[in-house]
């Protein structure tokens, strides 16, 4: 079903497993409809926020171009 390669968790990261969940609403604004069930991949997360130099250090390494 979701399956992808996968790293074992770093010490200054966090790992959420695969799951289900509703999302969206019947019930308020209509961008929101309609509720349905939904999968997610696994992921994980570094429990820090990305600082600007991080940041910088990620576009110069990669090449990345951001707006």
């Amino acid at each position: 079903m979701f399956s992808q390669p996968f790293q074992p968790v770093q010490p200054d990261r966090v790992h959420f497993g695969a799951t289900q969940f509703l999302m969206g609403s019947n019930d308020f604004y209509p961008e929101e409809r309609p509720q349905r069930l939904v999968q997610v991949n696994g992921f994980q997360i570094d429990i820090l926020p990305v600082r600007n130099l991080d940041f910088a250090r990620f576009v110069q390494a990669t090449g990345y171009i951001t707006l």
